[in-house]
């Protein structure tokens, strides 16, 4: 697999709104809209037969997304855990799904 090589890199800036209610547990629904800054570099070697060794490509992609988690706060709210889902449409991309994860806030003043 070494004679050929796609790297990706994203940038993903945008704004979010969202309704949550404070307590032992903090559920959160939000959304949010933004922008996908993407570069891809292809890069090929023998025996890939190809015109070029090298291609670059870069594109800025409109995004939108839903989003539901539940804040666990720890230490009196100084530290909340919250497992998400969110689903992201990316338009262009058709790797838009749901993605779940893990956010941790800190709370610093």
């Amino acid at each position: 697999p070494t004679a050929v090589q796609l790297q990706e890199w994203d940038v993903r800036p945008g704004v979010e709104v969202g309704l949550l209610r404070d307590g032992p547990v903090i559920p959160v629904f939000a959304v949010g809209v933004g922008a996908v800054a993407r570069q891809m570099n292809l890069k090929t070697q023998a025996p890939v037969a190809d015109d070029q060794a090298s291609k670059a490509h870069n594109e800025i992609l409109p995004r939108a997304y839903v989003h539901a988690a539940l804040g666990v706060p720890f230490g009196d709210g100084r530290v909340v855990v919250e497992p998400f889902g969110r689903y992201e449409i990316i338009v262009g991309d058709n790797r838009s799904a749901w993605r779940f994860g893990l956010d941790v806030s800190v709370l610093l003043f």
